[in-house]
This record gives C-alpha cells, sequence and structure tokens, in this order.
C-alpha cells in the first residue's frame, strides 16, 4: 500500500507542471486570439505546423533570416519541399499507372493500363522477347561476335544499318544522334538536329567489371568466350574513343545553336566527310534547302576519322552491344542478372530495378505523354484552382509592368517594349491539352485496350517506331502542347522565350504551395514568388533594349555580381559563379518584389487576413517566411558542388536571403534597422 500511494505522487509530480504548461499555452493563445483573430481551418493550421517546425525565433531575423526561418528545419535534415511534393506526386502516379483497366477508362489510359499488365505478365514473355531480339539480329546478318566466322563484313555499313534500325523502331542514334529542336531563328517551327550521340562510358576503375559483364552477356547469348574476350574488350576501348570525341566538342552556349543551322546543301560545302542529303534522308524526307540545325564540323571530323580507323567489326559489334543495353530488360533474368551484378561492383548502393519498374520505363516510352499522368493532372486542375492561379498570375503581370515604369535606368522606348512584351505573355496552367487530343495520336495505334497484344518486345518495337515517326512529322511545324503535358505533374515552373509563355505545372500547384482557400500571404509568398520570378525572365530580353538602357544595366548587373562575390561560403573553398547565375538573381529578386506589391494590392482590396495559430507575426512577416520555406534545406559537399559546376540558379542560402536584403519592404515588416545585415546600406536596385 505506501508503495501504490508512492507511484501516485510521483504521477502527480508529473501532471501537475504539464497542467501548469497547458494552461499557459491556452492563456497565451487566448490573448494572441484576442488581440490578432488567428485563422482556425485545416489549411491554416498545417501551416502553422510548417512555419513552428521549421523556425528558430530565438534568431534574429534581421541578422540571419535563413537560421531564423528555417533552422530547425535544417537542423533535422528534413527533405526538401520541392523533393517531397515530387516524391508524393510519383507514388500518385506509379498507384493510377497500375491500376486495373476500368469500363469508364479514356481509350488512351485503357491502352496504357493495358499494356502495363501485359508487362508485368512475365509467363512466357521474356523467352518470347529473346527469340524475336535474335529474329532481329538476323535481318542485320547477325552481331559478329555472336556469330564468329559468318559474319560478312562487307555488307556492313552504319548509316544503311542506321536507317534499317530506325525502320524496325531499334535504338539507331548510336554514332549520330537525330532530334528536333526549336530553331534557333524561328522559335515558331522544329527542325531536324543532328548532334552527338550520348556515350556512356564507365570510370577507368571499373574497366575490368564493365568488360567482364559485356563478355558474359554475350558468352550467355551464344558467344564463343575466346572472341568474345577479344572483341569486347575492342569495343570497350572504341567506346572510350568515341566518348572523347563527343565530350570535347559538345555544344555550349545559345550562340553556338544558332551558329549550327544551315541548309542541308551549305553544310555539305563546309563539311564532304559524307552525303548529308542521303544520311538524313535515310532517317526522315527532307530536301537540300531545308535547315537543319548540324553538329560542329570539328566533331563531323573527329567522328569520321575514328569510324574510318575502326574496323567494320568493331563498329557493328558496338552498335549491337548498344541495342542490347537498351533491351536487356526484356530478357530472362539470366541475362538481368548478369547486369544487376556489375552494378552491384559499381555502385553497391543501387537498388535492383522491380518488374513495377521496368513496365512503368515501357509504359513512358511507348507514350509521348503518359495518359494517367493527364488525367491525374485533370483531376488535379479544378475550375476554382486554375482561376485563382490565373487572377493570380495577372496580378503580378500588372506589378511587373508598374516596376518596369519605374525603373529609374530604361529609357521610355526600351519600357514601351518591356510592357507590350508582359502583356502578351501567355499562360499555361496544368494542362494545354485534352486527353482526346492524345486520343487521336493514337488512333493507329497497335497497343490493345485489354487483352494480349503479342510479344511485348514487337508491341514495345512498334510503339517507338510509331512515336519516331510522330517526332519527326513536327519538322517545321511547332506544336508545343506534347512538350508541356509530357511534364504535366512536374514540380515547376519554366518561361519559354520563344514561344512568350509561362507554364505553371500541375505539380507546382500542389497544396503545400497554392490552395484557393490558403492565405494569401502564403500563396502568394511561395507559388507568386515562382509566378514572378518565371514573369522577370520575359523582361530581361536584352535584344529589346536600347543601347543606353543596355549600358545602364550593366551598372545594376555590377551590383549583383559584386553581391556573388562578396557571398562566402562557411568551412569551404567553394565560390559562386556570379556571372552564370546573374539573370537567375535578378529574377528571385525582381519576382518576389512584384509577388509582394501584388499581395498588398489584394490586401487594401480584400481586407487585412487573419493571422496563424500559434505564430506571433503579422501577415506580412508570414509572407516572406513562407517566401523562403522552399530553401530550407542543406546540401551536402557533393550536392554543393554539383550546383556551383552546373546549375545557373544560387546556392539556396544565397537565393533565401539576398532578394530579402534588397528589399526595403522586408526590412519593414520585420522593423531591421538600416545597417543590419537584412537591411544593408548598400542595396541592389533593378525595378521599382
Amino acid at each position: 500500500m505506501p508503495e501504490r500511494k508512492s507511484n501516485k505522487y510521483k504521477l502527480l509530480l508529473y501532471i501537475l507542471p504539464l497542467g501548469l504548461v497547458l494552461m499557459v499555452l491556452s492563456i497565451v493563445a487566448s490573448r494572441l486570439a484576442h488581440e490578432h483573430p488567428t485563422c482556425q481551418t485545416q489549411l491554416c493550421i498545417s501551416a502553422a505546423h510548417e512555419i513552428i517546425s521549421s523556425i528558430d525565433p530565438k534568431v534574429d531575423p534581421c541578422e540571419d533570416f535563413l537560421t531564423f526561418a528555417c533552422g530547425n528545419a535544417i537542423r533535422k535534415g528534413r527533405e526538401r519541399k520541392l523533393v517531397k511534393i515530387k516524391q508524393e506526386i510519383k507514388t500518385d502516379l506509379d498507384t493510377l499507372m497500375e491500376g486495373r483497366v476500368g469500363a469508364d477508362d479514356n481509350v488512351s489510359v485503357k491502352r496504357q493500363k493495358n499494356l502495363f499488365q501485359v508487362c508485368m505478365n512475365e509467363t512466357g514473355s521474356e523467352e518470347e522477347s529473346l527469340d524475336a531480339f535474335r529474329m532481329l539480329l538476323s535481318n542485320f546478318n547477325g552481331w559478329p561476335v555472336v556469330v564468329g566466322d559468318h559474319w560478312d563484313g562487307k555488307s556492313f555499313d552504319w548509316i544503311s544499318t542506321t536507317y534499317k534500325l530506325r525502320a524496325y523502331g531499334l535504338l539507331y542514334v548510336s554514332f549520330l544522334d537525330f532530334g528536333i529542336d526549336p530553331d534557333p531563328v524561328n522559335g515558331s517551327r522544329y527542325l531536324l538536329h543532328i548532334k552527338e550521340p550520348f556515350v556512356v562510358a564507365p570510370e577507368e576503375e571499373h574497366k575490368i567489371s564493365y568488360v567482364n559483364f559485356m563478355i558474359a552477356s554475350v558468352v550467355t547469348f551464344g558467344a564463343n568466350r575466346a572472341l568474345a574476350k577479344k572483341e569486347m574488350s575492342e569495343v570497350y576501348e572504341f567506346t572510350t574513343k568515341l566518348y572523347h570525341v563527343t565530350t570535347e566538342n559538345d555544344w555550349d552556349t545559345i550562340d553556338d545553336i544558332k551558329d549550327s543551322r544551315h541548309s542541308v546543301k551549305d553544310f555539305q560545302a563546309k563539311s564532304n566527310r559524307t552525303d548529308w542529303l542521303k544520311l538524313i534522308r535515310q532517317i526522315v524526307e527532307l530536301g537540300e534547302d531545308d535547315h537543319v540545325l548540324f553538329p560542329k564540323p570539328k566533331f563531323v571530323n573527329a567522328l569520321f576519322n575514328l569510324l574510318n580507323s575502326t574496323p567494320r567489326r568493331v563498329q557493328a559489334n558496338y552498335l549491337f552491344w548498344n541495342l542490347y543495353e537498351s533491351l536487356v530488360h526484356f530478357f530472362p533474368q539470366r541475362f538481368r542478372q548478369l547486369e544487376q551484378n556489375y552494378n552491384c561492383q559499381t555502385a553497391p548502393s543501387t537498388v535492383p530495378k522491380t518488374r513495377a519498374d521496368f513496365c512503368r520505363r515501357i509504359v513512358q516510352l511507348s507514350f509521348d505523354v503518359i495518359p494517367t499522368d493527364m488525367l491525374y493532372a485533370k483531376q488535379k486542375m479544378t475550375g476554382e484552382l486554375k482561376s485563382s492561379v490565373e487572377e493570380m498570375v495577372k496580378n503580378i503581370k500588372v506589378e511587373i509592368i508598374a516596376l518596369l515604369e519605374h525603373s529609374g535606368w530604361m529609357d521610355e522606348i526600351s519600357v514601351d517594349m518591356a510592357v507590350r512584351k508582359v502583356n502578351a505573355v501567355t499562360s499555361v496552367i496544368g494542362l494545354s491539352e485534352d486527353l482526346d487530343i492524345v486520343n487521336q495520336r493514337y488512333s493507329n495505334s497497335t497497343l490493345q485496350v485489354n487483352g494480349d497484344s503479342g510479344c511485348l518486345l514487337n508491341v514495345y518495337l512498334e510503339s517507338r517506331r510509331a512515336l519516331t515517326d510522330t517526332m519527326y512529322a513536327r519538322i517545321n511545324t511547332f506544336t508545343y502542347n506534347h512538350e508541356l503535358d509530357k511534364f504535366a505533374n512536374s514540380v515547376n515552373a519554366a518561361y519559354l522565350p520563344e514561344l512568350n509563355i509561362i507554364v505553371l505545372h500541375a505539380g507546382i500547384l500542389h497544396d503545400d504551395i497554392f490552395h484557393p482557400h490558403q492565405k494569401s500571404y502564403r500563396n502568394y509568398g511561395m507559388l507568386g514568388s515562382i509566378i514572378g520570378h518565371e514573369l522577370a525572365h520575359a523582361i530581361s530580353d536584352g535584344s529589346l533594349w536600347t543601347n543606353e538602357t543596355k549600358s545602364s544595366y550593366e551598372r545594376v548587373a555590377k551590383c549583383f555580381l559584386d553581391q556573388v562575390d562578396n557571398f562566402k561560403l562557411q568551412g569551404t573553398t567553394f565560390q559562386m559563379n556570379g556571372t552564370r547565375t546573374l539573370e537567375e538573381n535578378i529574377a528571385d529578386a525582381v519576382g518576389v518584389k512584384a509577388s509582394f506589391n501584388a499581395y498588398r494590392k489584394w490586401v487594401i482590396k480584400h481586407g487585412n487576413e487573419r493571422r496563424l495559430v500559434g505564430l506571433d507575426y503579422t501577415p506580412d512577416q508570414l509572407f516572406w517566411i513562407s517566401a523562403v520555406s522552399q530553401y530550407c534545406y542543406k546540401l551536402s559537399d557533393k550536392q554543393l558542388g554539383q550546383v556551383l559546376n552546373r546549375d545557373n540558379h544560387a546556392l539556396n542560402i544565397f537565393r533565401a536571403v539576398n532578394p530579402l536584403r534588397n528589399n526595403k519592404d522586408f526590412a519593414s515588416a520585420f522593423k531591421c534597422s538600416l545597417g543590419s545585415k537584412m537591411n544593408p546600406n548598400v542595396q541592389c536596385k533593378v525595378y521599382g
């Protein structure tokens, strides 16, 4: 009995302090609610929870706003917001793709789902696909390393073989890549783009493992081991040489792309290493006066020098090895296991691909736009959501124009041209076309809406052949819809200068970034800043400026360049590239400024909004906290190096604070005194 009393006493010692804390919090919350009414909706509660779990309120926002707004999130190693959303959407898309065919499904959706289900049925399909591949190889007189002395090298020519591969729906871009891209002179149409092939060359340290993988694969396929050892080693050496030829001659800039544009006849006069018209007509029907984007003559010479010095047998072995690698996942487990063994040796952390992973990839490669992806985006894009986003875009465009008109450094002619361009910007929100249009594109598809479509490999190759035909049919025309809808659920936004379009994919309109019933300081802080950033790219086109305005811009740019130079990365010798990130840095500053101005206009029209429960921050302060929420993460040293070396965006730790340090409205919201770190004496002014 005394022991039980002791336990009760101990329990009271725990309960009483906890009750006291809850009572104090209740009193504080009640007082805050009385002084400043708070929003109690589920959306607001979720927003409050996200902010509370991110911020470090002990930090002075005027001295270190990134740590103030993101301190707890970074300390806890919280996943990046956009990455988390991307993974959530991927899970939803995978579930939708793997679903059973429904009676009410769209025809294209039925075809897609049936293809996935047929692929998942492994019984017999892998041996069928292997037999089909052997039959295909016989149409090319066989794979040299496999057929041995029976191969006739005199009949092999890589150009005619390229044509046959393309006709069968097989990989045909091993020596030259034949794609399409917008005309750099006339962005309203596509041109054929002949460029360097994508070559995978393993690291030197993995050479032995890779060659052994190649040997084991072709031996399993039927090659003699001694011959395989000799000839696949030769293929590896050729791959290495081709890799160096391609990487040393790739295009670097937009001007380089413009320089690559020639009529077939003109390029023939510049580079006569092959009959270019004959080569092109192996792929697509064009004339000598048609314009094409060609590779650099330096690359052309290096490529043909390499091919001319390489035996045809090696060329053929390389080409068919690439073909084998592109299709190995259609084959039985004994072939796939060899690749998995190699991956385990060279990248132990690699997670083996499942059958579902493979089948999802087959679906993705069989449609230029995934029907279930469009269906998902359509379901998410309600009329209310779309109209709310359209209203936000319109409001921010108004503020972009106002900033232009008060720039101070642009002359009247340049301002007028820029204003006209902003007014002409159109927006694609969510989807650009309907599933019915996709149905029309696949009206002649051999894919069945139900039941078995036949040998999986043959079905796939027929789909690839048809898709290639569809791609080349776009040459000299421009239909951007399929390109946009291909990434319908991307967690991204973009400005397309050649079309003067701002694209807001359905993924970037996720509830965690924008919701019609969320507080506007949240919506404008997060999505509004992104919209403003993309619209800012529309007015950074120097071709619209007079020489006087261009000279003035150089002074504006220098200020931003100096800020990058003065931004030191703690604990590392890395340094950001101010020139490469200049346009994005200016877009960040302009975008968040325009979005805040649009939000303040919204408040004038609709009135002040309620605060978030449990947070003693004003709506204006919550705007700025929301604006940097996408930057609340920490990069590893490896990621840091990758961003600095490859990305034209600045580091997140710079993007989170630098636009705010140049913004008087931010300083006013947090009452930052002049001379504090977030309200420096010298600031960069772009517009307004």
